[in-house]
């Protein structure tokens, strides 16, 4: 048995599909494929499928991935081609590999943000994301399992912070806390960054480029 892992985009309007349907849609196309595929046993057996970090809706990846296992000896880079051709629009295979790390080696995950207002130049915008950026603590509301809301400092699950601008858009570089541990959603940092301007953008556009181990590693 082979354990896979299918690195694939996610972006314009498949950005909008759940992580409900995405599983719906690689599991159509995993039985079109006609790829030798392992299922789950017991008594409510199913195809196995396992998403490193899913994604929040509305957001867009170059990086996603996916762990399949197949009843095969050898592995076969054809694999990529035979599934993308069952994947909507948006969504592509680039990559396939025998899984090197396991999910739990997930830390952190790159962004890149880009934010535009029709009322203020990127420069100005800009001045508002590094305001924020420069304090001591970014303390923000969460709420825990139980469902207590306590404040919390961000900081700690912000690695790299990198913002600059190119015209009328401001660009946000971020390396955050994945995984099980200091997990940190990208849109938190967009919300403070509309909290401090007072209003949300007229743009804005968050990217996942890169899924991360603690060794700042691709996880692959």
């Amino acid at each position: 048995m082979l354990n896979v892992r299918l690195h694939f985009s996610k972006t314009y309007e498949s950005k909008y599909i759940s992580h409900l349907d995405l599983t719906r849609c690689f599991s159509r196309a995993l039985k079109k494929s006609g790829l030798n595929l392992w299922y789950t046993e017991g008594f409510n057996t199913h195809l196995y499928l396992t998403f490193a970090l899913p994604l929040s809706l509305g957001q867009e990846s170059l990086c996603e991935t996916v762990d399949i296992r197949l009843l095969d000896d050898e592995f076969d880079a054809n694999i990529v081609y035979a599934i993308n051709c069952g994947l909507p629009k948006g969504i592509e295979i680039f990559d396939a590999n025998i899984a090197e790390y396991k999910v739990g080696d997930i830390a952190f995950a790159r962004y890149i943000i880009e934010m535009c207002d029709g009322k203020l130049s990127g420069e100005e915008l800009l001045s508002y994301a590094k305001t924020l950026r420069q304090k001591d603590a970014i303390v923000v509301e969460k709420k825990n399992k139980k469902g207590i809301v306590k404040e919390s400092d961000i900081k700690p699950a912000i690695n790299k912070w990198d913002a600059f601008c190119r015209g009328e858009m401001c660009y946000l570089d971020l390396t955050l806390g994945a995984g099980n541990e200091n997990q940190l959603n990208p849109s938190v940092i967009t919300g403070l960054v509309f909290k401090e301007l007072g209003r949300e953008c007229d743009h804005l556009l968050i990217k996942r480029t890169q899924i991360l181990t603690k060794n700042l590693d691709n996880f692959r």
